[in-house]
């Protein structure tokens, strides 16, 4: 027996031993097929992840469930020996994360219709949502207990009622619906709020997931949900924050409008002067207009005959005819340089394929911009051919050359932005002009002379006096200017309402300013000629209520109160300007405000007279300027004449900067008629001097509409039959940071009227742009012992604390590390201070050298100054220590006052929690704001994404085939939604591998590995 027991034993013990060699095997094929995966996904160089690329194509089958959501998908790998027997095999599955949710980031999707949907975070992808399609035994439940599994037992993101990660200030007034709660900076939105919640830097008592399999640890959670989630979820997206064409992204919250408009021109965004700086006029927080000059050379189409197919017609050359013969020109002696290139024709119509020296772009539009990027010309020669491949007409009629970079002796246009408070309607010439006619009859010795009564009888008194009435002028109170019939004559001896006035000259007024009340709308003058010799003329008169019913009024754009006082307002006259907005005075969101000459009658100067706004325009708001120079009756502020320098009128924040200047031409001025901007964004610069100088004539019943919205010829638009009536409420400027790339859809487009910067220019730009950085305070990183002189000084909210130097040339050491979140990468250095304040500024670098100091660098209006290009942990030559960045700041002002307040480093080195468009899953698709399984549906059956007719759009792809909806209004929406919730690639990607060993076709041993690899 004990024989027996024994020999028994040892065949357990053998074969024991031998499973466990045959499971040894079946790891290493596993191994095996992990590391062929990795090779697979090292020699992918495309920056573009889908289910096409070898990573998933080479091992994709119907063999294996390798993730187990109950469907195949792997194929087998056969290993042989050296007899050709099949001994093992492996199974490979590659998965990128971000195709995934994270279950560390996703929270929910606010469904309030007080809710404007940002998709600023990850925190907006609707975990709920995800976990309800899922059919799931507690969706709820489940919901609940994973944000409880994350926050912790206080329940909320990070320490509860504590700013852990010191961000409120920027929150609490950053004009983004940080905690997707439906209210825009409400105080103390920085606490408690989803951000703080930081997998990677957990604050308070807060979990995070560390792997997918760690959801598990969710009691509601049975063995069959999990077979439903591992398939869906991860915890380990990462997405390189690069374009398809691996440029790194740029940060659209920190660019200047000289940097974008550089990115339109090499996107090929037509009109990219004006597109930059209403961007950068939407996005910044100041009211400082953005103005860039537009450089060009225009080189002309020239009537020369028939040109291949193209003949000429107008001032241009057309081509009806499809793939005819193309049009050829040759420019030569051209500027050297590097130059983007936009192609004309006609508005709206195609201009054909267009080639310059060999390279070609078909089907361009009228004002694009070539997308073949800056263009050098060899030997200084163009050579340019378009042909007509299209079943429609093409225009060609001159091309422009833009540099890159700033050459001499180009045209020359500045070009300005649209800031969110505008100049909306002016009133030049409140005055209502009655001429005499023959039929007037004024007896005595007055005669018809064509045009105007004259009296040849001198010392005639009464006797001689003539009398003249109008019945057909407003009620009011009306300063009387007399006209004889020439310049120089006189009038006569005048009397209105029984007051006298002698002597009388053309272009006098009546009593030297004395107002008069007309009323039941009649008005009557008698007038004699009391000269000892010589004749007296009559021709017309002015009822004048200038300069006091002279009006600017403004509108702000804004979703937001703006507080106007002490800004200032400069117009075409030297008398009276400049004039400051009283202290106190606000204009609230999308209102109007009258910048009155005086308001009630309390105007120095022309006060107590009878004549103010609020007699003529009742009690709409207003306020009355505050003038530096003195006012009279006889003023005239905004000149009815053309002025030296032109007809300007000049808004300007406390620091003097410019917030919008407008002109108009004395052609367009008319009695008691208002001039007023249709949409007040749109900009015309007739004649080109970089001041918008488009205007429409009132149409409203009293000739204005201060206060009011406007009614005039532009409000309305005819598309086909239909006359749609336009508001100003449509046209919003945000004057904050942008929540996501899609805002950009929304900025006014400037170059016509009720429109907004195109989705097809948002979808050129979308994948290059990016709406976050790392911002890195300067308080409480100042190096100990080597401040220089540098110290805190607190400020009141929405402020940070900042470092300040009261001593020129002194200097303050900063350091940053890892724990402050700085990540090794490649970035642009953006210092900010205090505008006007020079600094200049070296940087440590890891051979322990200092990098020469910078010139004296002067912030502008938002403080900031461009370092440059930086690399931290790269180990280059010139690059930061690892994870470590430090600077020196020296005070270079020539006042002696400096101030150091943080750093931008731009773009942010990656991004969490994004999905990819690409690979993922309906249900992972579903999670995102927006998308239902309509549009869900449209995004899988229009992959791939990114590379379309191989423009290299990247997400811009979304808008561009459609995928997002029919209408531009669902478009723009949507997009704007989701653009910083999507990628088309990964940096982080799953490896499933199953590796079974085989005798005979019997499966001996069998391993699943999983892996994660970070590329």
């Amino acid at each position: 027996i004990m024989a027996l027991s024994f020999a028994f034993t040892m065949r357990l013990d053998l074969k024991a031993a031998a499973n466990y060699l045959e499971s040894t095997r079946a790891s290493y094929l596993g191994q095996a097929g992990i590391t062929y995966a990795q090779q697979i996904l090292k020699e992918d160089n495309r920056d573009i992840d889908s289910f096409e690329d070898k990573w998933h194509s080479i091992f994709t089958g119907s063999d294996v469930d390798n993730d187990g959501d109950g469907q195949a998908d792997s194929k087998w790998i056969n290993v042989y020996n050296d007899q050709g027997d099949t001994i093992g095999r492996y199974a490979v599955l590659v998965r990128d994360e971000t195709s995934f949710l994270d279950i560390n980031l996703a929270y929910k999707h606010n469904l309030s219709p007080l809710k404007v949907t940002e998709g600023w975070m990850p925190y907006e992808l609707d975990l709920k949502k995800f976990l309800d399609s899922l059919e799931l035994k507690d969706p709820d439940k489940i919901y609940e207990d994973i944000l409880s599994f994350r926050y912790g037992p206080d329940g909320q993101p990070g320490e509860m009622g504590v700013d852990d990660n010191q961000n409120q200030r920027i929150l609490d007034s950053d004009g983004i619906d940080n905690n997707a709660d439906g209210i825009i900076d409400e105080a103390a939105e920085g606490i408690d709020e989803p951000m703080e919640y930081n997998p990677f830097n957990l604050y308070g008592d807060d979990k995070a997931f560390e792997t997918p399999f760690e959801i598990s640890k969710i009691k509601s959670i049975t063995r069959q949900d999990l077979q439903k989630l591992y398939a869906y979820i991860t915890t380990y997206s990462v997405d390189k924050n690069i374009d398809v064409e691996g440029r790194l992204k740029n940060n659209i919250n920190s660019m200047d409008a000289h940097a974008l408009a550089i990115l339109l021109q090499d996107a090929g965004v037509r009109d990219p002067f004006q597109k930059a700086v209403n961007i950068i006029d939407g996005r910044d927080d100041d009211f400082s207009q953005s103005v860039m000059p537009k450089l060009y050379n225009r080189l002309s189409a020239v009537n020369r005959g028939p040109a291949g197919d193209w003949i000429w017609k107008g001032n241009c050359y057309q081509s009806d005819v499809k793939d005819g013969l193309p049009y050829t020109v040759t420019w030569v002696n051209l500027p050297e340089g590097e130059y983007y290139i936009g192609i004309f024709g006609v508005k709206d119509e195609l201009v054909g394929d267009v080639t310059v020296n060999d390279l070609t772009q078909n089907s361009v539009k009228h004002g694009e911009i070539l997308r073949i990027g800056p263009v050098s010309f060899e030997n200084r020669i163009l050579n340019l051919s378009i042909a007509n491949s299209s079943e429609n007409p093409c225009y060609f009629s001159y091309l422009e050359l833009y540099p890159r970079l700033g050459q001499q002796n180009f045209n020359v246009t500045e070009i300005s932005g649209v800031e969110g408070i505008r100049i909306n309607e002016i009133m030049v010439r409140p005055v209502v002009s009655r001429s005499v006619f023959s039929g007037q009859a004024p007896g005595g010795d007055w005669t018809w002379q064509s045009g105007f009564y004259q009296n040849n009888e001198p010392k005639g008194g009464k006797t001689g006096e003539g009398e003249w009435t109008w019945k057909d002028v407003r009620d009011g109170k009306y300063y009387i200017r007399l006209f004889a019939g020439a310049s120089g004559q006189e009038i006569g001896d005048v009397e209105i309402g029984g007051s006298r006035s002698a002597n009388a000259m053309d272009g006098d007024l009546f009593g030297g300013g004395k107002p008069i009340n007309v009323s039941g709308g009649k008005l009557t003058i008698r007038i004699q000629n009391n000269r000892e010799s010589g004749s007296a003329y009559f021709k017309s008169i002015e009822l004048s209520q200038e300069p006091d019913g002279e009006y600017i009024e403004l509108i702000n754009l804004t979703p937001r109160e703006v507080n106007l006082g002490g800004w200032t307002v400069e117009g075409p006259s030297k008398e009276g300007w400049p004039a400051t907005i009283p202290l106190g005075t606000a204009i609230g969101p999308h209102e109007h405000l009258v910048l009155c000459v005086d308001k009630d009658d309390a105007q120095n100067g022309i006060n107590n007279n009878g004549i103010s706004f609020i007699s003529i325009w009742g009690k709409e708001k207003s306020t009355a300027l505050h003038f530096l120079r003195t006012i009279t009756p006889n003023s005239d502020l905004l000149s009815n004449d053309s002025f030296i320098g032109g007809n300007f009128i000049t808004l300007k924040d406390p620091m003097g900067h410019i917030v919008d200047k407008q002109e108009y031409f004395i052609g367009n001025v008319s009695d008691y008629r208002a001039l007023e901007k249709s949409d007040p964004s749109y900009v015309i610069d007739s004649n080109n001097n970089g001041v918008s100088d488009n205007w429409y004539a009132s149409i409203a019943k009293k000739g204005g509409t201060p206060g009011l919205p406007n009614d005039n010829d532009g409000m309305k638009e005819k598309i086909g039959e239909e006359i749609i009536e336009h508001y100003d409420t449509e046209v919003n400027i945000k004057n904050k940071s942008f929540s996501s790339i899609g805002e950009i859809a929304f900025i006014p487009l400037g170059i016509e009227p009720w429109r907004t910067i195109p989705l097809e220019d948002v979808a050129k730009i979308a994948d290059r742009l990016i709406v976050f950085g790392v911002r890195l305070e300067a308080e409480n990183h100042i190096v100990k012992g080597r401040e220089g002189g540098w110290k805190v000084v607190q400020r009141a909210a929405p402020f940070t604390d900042w470092c300040e130097s009261g001593k020129k040339d002194s200097i303050g050491t900063w350091k940053w590390e890892a724990m402050d979140g700085l990540k090794n990468g490649y970035y642009k250095l953006k210092v900010f201070g205090e505008e006007g304040e020079a600094i200049a500024i070296s940087m440590h670098l890891a051979n322990d050298v200092w990098t020469a100091f910078t010139p004296g660098l002067t912030p502008g209006p938002d403080g900031g100054i461009v370092f440059g290009n930086i690399e931290i942990g790269t180990a280059s030559g010139i690059s930061a220590p690892n994870n470590t960045l430090e600077i020196k700041v020296k005070n270079a002002s020539e006042t002696g006052a400096a101030h150091f307040d943080f750093i931008m480093l731009d773009p942010e080195n990656a991004s969490y929690g994004r999905i990819n468009i690409n690979t993922a899953s309906k249900k992972v698709l579903g999670a995102l704001p927006g998308i239902d399984d309509d549009i869900a549906d449209n995004i899988i059956n229009n992959r791939i994404f990114g590379n379309k007719n191989g423009l290299n759009l990247g997400i811009g792809d979304l808008i561009a085939a459609g995928a997002l909806g029919s209408s531009d209004a669902d478009k723009k929406n949507r997009f704007k939604r989701i653009s910083n919730l999507v990628t088309v690639h990964s940096g982080c990607y799953r490896i499933i591998v199953t590796g079974q060993i085989l005798e005979k076709g019997k499966v001996l041993a069998e391993k699943k590995i999983w892996a994660v690899f970070e590329r």
